[in-house]
């Protein structure tokens, strides 16, 4: 997952979980083992959701991009199985 040196900041994330109290955020390095930008919602329940980021985070807001639902994501839950395994990005 590839967030560019100036987005997102902590102070980003941590006013967005104060608007949005209960939700956790969580941003993992991807080793290499992707390139393409995924957000996952509800990961290991039986409604997960995976969305599929067109652009880098970085340019967000900046220029045309699409987030896409994936419909059958049963292809994807051993790599994001494998991904979560990988180390915290820390913000700055």
């Amino acid at each position: 997952m590839s967030l560019g040196p100036k987005f997102p900041t902590n102070t980003n994330v941590i006013s967005i979980q104060t608007e949005n109290p209960g939700r956790n955020i969580t941003f993992l390095q991807s080793a290499g083992r992707a390139s393409d930008r995924y957000i996952v919602l509800d990961e290991g329940a039986k409604d997960m959701k995976v969305y599929h980021c067109g652009a880098s985070s970085k340019d967000a807001g900046k220029k045309i991009t699409t987030i896409t639902r994936l419909a059958d994501i049963d292809d994807y839950k051993n790599t994001i199985r494998t991904l979560l395994g990988n180390p915290l990005l820390v913000l700055k």
